[in-house]
């Protein structure tokens, strides 16, 4: 996972490159993910978006369009978030204003069709159209006439059936949430079982380690590892996020940074981590600027685990982490451990032990199952 223009040596069999695009404008936008994508030779192609549109879709799309087909779905059934017409659904609703400026972001767009480029062939398939014995055939014709095909989806089911119908045809890019992404991932898997156990009996694979991504356990990671301290930023002012943060365990210490010294936020949080405690280093509740709050967040965060080597450092929410491993100069992070849903461990090229995940996300006792994991703690 590459936070930048990905170098020619970096040749795993799947590369994921941050584009940091979420708050550039139409054009910029445009400009940087063409010049990663033609970078890209021949490998399939997956473009993420935000399943609430945030970000500037309308430049992604004006990019990928000029390369070739586009299939795009933004729908992200396990937040609820599904597709109808065109339109984003949270809870079977036209997704709000309130769901994004929750996060300190503008909002989005309200249908995926006003990102659809005005010079773009398009067409759209529903979820009767996508689910029938026709849809195959559908999304044939529309992507051999290169258009931008538009879908609707309501499950993963759907995205499953969607990926199925595409096949692996390099020449066209799938675009959509992380929902998407997980149901190429598994089909990937399927096509690798199946391939498997085609082929001659042979050696077992070496097991999952720390180098190799999978799922896992807190007692798989590595050992002396589990007791570090860790140190929570949480970006999102969502009220979810500040429900994962009450549940932490009272043990771990909540700071609230000065966003006028940042110097003094880090030396409140370097004393804690020393004497071994966590930290949950979060927003503030008034209105300060998203950006003046994210820089804050990731100063002080890089000032407090510059002299703290064995903390652990949990970064919440994209923006967040991305500003984060600036401060720090992580430029390349390996995936590890799965460690919940779109909650990631990696090791950074420094060597430093990170957690990603995003914010807006998941259960009130997310984060207090992610630090008895971390910790190997039962309370």
């Amino acid at each position: 996972m590459l936070l930048g223009t990905p170098g020619r040596h970096h040749a795993p069999s799947s590369v994921v490159v941050d584009a940091n695009t979420r708050s550039t404008d139409e054009d910029e936008t445009a400009r940087i993910v063409l010049e990663l994508l033609r970078g890209a030779g021949d490998r399939r192609r997956f473009v993420k978006i935000d399943s609430a549109l945030r970000g500037n879709v309308r430049g992604t799309l004006a990019a990928v369009a000029q390369l070739g087909p586009v299939v795009v779905t933004p729908a992200l059934p396990v937040l609820g978030r599904t597709t109808r017409d065109g339109v984003v659904l949270a809870g079977g609703h036209p997704v709000s204003a309130g769901l994004v400026t929750a996060t300190g972001e503008r909002p989005g767009l309200t249908s995926l069709l006003e990102a659809v480029p005005a010079t773009a062939e398009h067409a759209h398939v529903d979820v009767a159209c996508l689910r029938s014995p026709t849809g195959r055939h559908t999304l044939a014709r529309a992507t051999a006439r290169g258009a931008v095909v538009t879908v609707d989806a309501e499950t993963d089911d759907d995205l499953d059936l969607l990926v199925e119908l595409v096949g692996d045809r390099a020449d066209v890019t799938l675009v959509g949430s992380a929902a998407l992404s997980a149901a190429i991932a598994r089909s990937s898997q399927a096509t690798a079982a199946q391939a498997a156990a085609d082929a001659p009996l042979r050696t077992p694979r070496t097991p999952t380690t720390p180098d190799t991504p999978g799922n896992a356990t807190a007692g798989e990671m590595d050992p002396g590892e589990s007791h570090r301290p860790v140190l929570y930023v949480v970006g999102s002012r969502a009220p979810v996020a500040r429900r994962q943060v009450a549940s932490l365990p009272p043990t771990v210490r909540t700071v609230v940074p000065d966003l006028a010294d940042a110097g003094s936020t880090a030396g409140r949080i370097r004393t804690e981590l020393r004497s071994g405690r966590s930290v949950a280093l979060i927003s503030p509740d008034d209105e300060a600027d998203a950006e003046t709050v994210r820089h804050a967040l990731s100063d002080a965060t890089a000032h407090a685990v510059t002299d703290t080597p064995g903390t652990t450092l949990v970064l919440v929410g994209g923006q967040t982490a991305r500003e984060a491993c600036e401060q720090l100069g992580v430029h390349t992070l390996q995936p590890v451990l799965t460690v919940g849903y779109g909650t990631v461990l990696c090791r950074a090229d420094d060597g430093r032990q990170m957690v990603l995940r995003p914010g807006s996300f998941g259960d009130d006792d997310d984060l207090a199952a992610l630090h008895r994991h971390l910790t190997n703690s039962n309370h």
